[in-house]
């Protein structure tokens, strides 16, 4: 090449205007999410509680102790009018490998529903479901470490669920303890 000849430039190409539509990159589009009202998450809550309380009897009718009592009470008032009154109490007891594997099959209930359904029975009844932060289905591994958290949402066990409720009320995206561990959303439907 000889030294007094510039070096060869090269113009620009501009692609046709079709193209360029096609190949500009826009930011994606966000979605609203329609979180799950707290209200609806605490019926969803609920009626599971209910299903478990169901099995716990029928658990402790087979493997465990329980037992019915009824009370009477007869009493006359001043004016010699008698009335009979009376209750009955329940009392159910699981304790042991029985008691260990009914928590274990709770466990399980809740991680393989939203797993494979997106929601328990109770969350699925009021058109709730659980997802990932990105609304995809959940992992296997969402779902577990969600689930596993309601030991610590579900504490202190005299007001159950107290820290998850607080958690929950406390941040935009009505996510419980679970919930931020996990990366999961619970949504309407």
């Amino acid at each position: 090449m000889d030294p007094t000849t510039p070096p060869p430039t090269t113009q620009p190409t501009v692609a046709p205007q079709s193209q360029l539509n096609n190949s500009v990159s826009h930011p994606p589009q966000l979605a609203t999410v329609n979180y799950a009202p707290v209200g609806r998450r605490i019926v969803a809550s609920l009626v599971d509680f209910i299903i478990w309380t169901i099995l716990f009897m029928i658990a402790a009718q087979m493997f465990g102790e329980s037992n019915t009592s009824y009370t009477t009470t007869t009493t006359t008032d001043e004016m010699g009018n008698v009335r009979h009154t009376g209750g009955a109490t329940y009392q159910a007891n699981l304790g042991g490998l029985p008691a260990l594997l009914f928590f274990l099959a709770a466990l399980l209930y809740y991680v393989f529903f939203e797993w494979l359904l997106g929601g328990s029975l109770g969350k699925l009844l009021l058109g709730l479901r659980v997802t990932n932060e990105q609304g995809a289905k959940l992992s296997f591994n969402n779902s577990l470490a969600r689930n596993l958290m309601r030991i610590v949402d579900g504490f202190p066990y005299v007001i159950p669920n107290l820290v998850g409720l607080a958690v929950l009320a406390s941040n935009e995206k009505k996510q419980r303890l679970g919930d931020k561990v996990a990366h999961t959303l619970v949504v309407k439907k």
